[in-house]
């Protein structure tokens, strides 16, 4: 079973990939914004196995959990995975994101655009 971090302030998108993970037979912890997934994260040690996380929320957005996520826990297997709206992530940087950029190691693993396709959410092994 797949321990899956949820982090959107969006309830309603929160709740619909959380229950389409759940059903899917994977356990689900939520937060509405980054600050909340960092305490989450910290709390269980960050153990666990992904990270699915919208890029703008208030008080902490994705990139920057992401990023914390990747500096605080780097024996972790937890996979950083975006959702937006949009994949312009380097705009949001202010800055160009090169290849072997800790930005991109760190955030750019997946990237999912909104409306989430939960098919897209296969998680089996």
């Amino acid at each position: 079973m797949t321990r899956v971090l949820i982090a959107d302030d969006e309830d309603s998108m929160r709740s619909l990939v959380a229950r389409a993970i759940a059903m899917d037979g994977h356990e689900t912890v939520t937060a509405q914004d980054g600050a909340e997934a960092l305490e989450v994260l910290t709390r269980h040690d960050g153990a666990f196995d992904l990270l699915l996380t919208d890029i703008q929320m208030p008080v902490m957005d994705g990139i920057a959990l992401a990023l914390t996520a990747a500096r605080d826990f780097p024996e972790a297997s937890s996979t950083p995975r975006l959702l937006d709206s949009s994949t312009d992530v380097s705009g949001r940087l202010n800055r160009p994101v090169e290849p072997g950029d800790p930005v991109e190691c760190a955030v750019m693993s997946i990237i999912l655009q909104q409306p989430l396709d939960v098919v897209e959410l296969d998680l089996r092994p």
